[in-house]
């Protein structure tokens, strides 16, 4: 079961107005696209069934100039009194998901032909990848390991701990994020299928490719 079977079915979809801070179901591993430049949404299509669990990196980091206005910013549109500089915290969360492959395996299973069959028809689809987030993330070890998994109450995506331990960004600010193209290559039967990630703005590597029409074209001549 995918998000995507639901939001389309219906004919809308979650959004995120001007800051992802703005909408708590937000997760790693989701699929969408962006909106039109001058309003910087991200529409949330759907998010893949998860075979296994995979993992996330989790860093605690120093707050910039650059990453404390970009909370203050959430914060101010979230309708939160902003503190005075010597007032915001030190410290945030930086939440990454690192298992590609096992991402792009489970985008190949059957269990998500439905969403496999909207990223065919798109190239501007994008995956969330990076959260940047301000709260108490309650693992009892700050380097615990931490994973993402499909939840088998809600068929949605959720965060746990190594013991399975829900993890839950709703008490915090999720300030800022970075999304990632999706690459479609070959495999050496010559299905073309999701191979790789690449963090947005940049090129897929070697054949790999965000469009899957080129790809087709190329297998047409070459049958031909």
């Amino acid at each position: 079961m995918t998000l995507f079977l639901s939001l389309v079915a219906c004919q809308s979809s979650q959004l995120i107005p001007k800051t992802p801070s703005e909408v708590s179901q937000l997760m790693l591993g989701q699929l969408g696209e962006k909106r039109k430049i001058l309003d910087r949404g991200f529409e949330i299509k759907g998010s893949p069934e998860l075979i296994e669990r995979l993992a996330i990196k989790v860093i605690q980091k120093p707050y910039t100039s650059s990453s404390h206005n970009s909370l203050k910013r959430s914060m101010k549109n979230m309708g939160q009194l902003v503190p005075t500089d010597s007032l915001l915290p030190s410290h945030f969360y930086q939440l990454e998901l690192i298992d590609d492959i096992g991402y792009t395996t489970a985008l190949a299973t059957d269990d998500n032909n439905e969403l496999d069959n909207y990223l065919q028809v798109t190239k501007d689809a994008r995956v969330v990848t990076q959260l940047l987030y301000q709260g108490n993330l309650l693992m009892t070890e700050p380097e615990a390991s931490v994973f993402i998994q499909t939840s088998s109450k809600t068929g949605n995506l959720e965060m746990v701990t190594q013991d399975g331990m829900p993890i839950t960004l709703s008490e915090g600010i999720i300030f800022d994020m970075k999304l990632s193209y999706l690459c479609w290559g070959k495999t050496e039967r010559g299905r073309i299928v999701i191979l790789d990630l690449v963090e947005e703005g940049k090129g897929c590597r070697g054949t790999l490719s965000r469009k899957r029409k080129k790809l087709t074209k190329e297998k047409n001549l070459y049958d031909y």
